[in-house]
């Protein structure tokens, strides 16, 4: 298969370019229909308040350079995103991977589960390797606890399936495997997350997204009014 990608690299573009090996990830990950490829767009200047926030990924995104990388210094892992809806979690996943300069992976749990005996493992396990293949990427998982609601309950519900699919998921954040893979998840409810998905070593940090500060919605406003012009 590699030899196919690099011949038609040679065909369509004369040389062997990283542009058809990227087409060649997208093409599977459109096959699975577990994941979905999202092309990153915006920037931290359209984002309003949350300041905090945006000094860390401003700090953060050293750690991705290739001096970090010859000085041994760790890749972030990622973090999660807490608040009520509509205060940028979701958009703040899109701003992180244009900033990082990375592909961003929307993981769909819903794709992964399936009725048939052992698929959902399988499907979580072919998850694994496309994300894999696609590192170093954004692994964007949004509204968690829905993906995971009934996970407390799933010995009785449905035969364990569920928390053998989360306990893939965690092994693969843990492992090394991950370390060129950010992480960033959103949560409207952090009571209905399992505490084993934030414990130290797979994310980084828990952020709040509150609602913004009387300066803070000048700030918003102003972001979008610069759009009107």
């Amino acid at each position: 298969q590699i030899m196919f990608y690099a011949t038609k690299s040679l065909i369509d573009y004369r040389t062997i370019s990283t542009q058809i090996f990227k087409e060649a990830r997208l093409n599977l990950i459109k096959q699975t229909g577990i994941l979905e490829y999202k092309e990153p767009s915006g920037c931290l200047e359209q984002m309003g308040g949350n300041e905090a926030f945006k000094k860390w990924i401003e700090e953060i995104k050293y750690t991705f350079t290739p001096e970090a990388e010859e000085f041994g210094v760790q890749k972030s892992k990622g973090y999660l995103a807490l608040g009520i809806p509509g205060t940028s979690k979701s958009v703040s996943a899109e701003i992180t991977a244009n900033l990082l300069h990375l592909p961003l992976l929307e993981f769909k749990m819903q794709n992964i589960m399936n009725s048939l005996v052992g698929k959902s493992e399988q499907n979580m396990a072919d998850a694994v390797k496309i994300i894999k293949s696609c590192s170093p990427c954004v692994l964007f998982i949004d509204e968690v606890e829905k993906s995971l609601s009934g996970n407390s309950s799933s010995d009785r519900t449905d035969g364990g399936t569920l928390s053998r699919v989360l306990g893939q998921l965690l092994t693969f954040l843990a492992s090394d495997d991950s370390k060129n893979v950010f992480t960033i998840m959103t949560s409207n409810d952090v009571s209905k997350l399992p505490p084993e998905l934030t414990r130290s070593g797979r994310l980084d940090v828990i952020w709040y997204f509150g609602l913004p500060n009387e300066l803070e919605r000048k700030e918003i406003f102003n972001i979008y009014l610069k759009d009107t012009k």
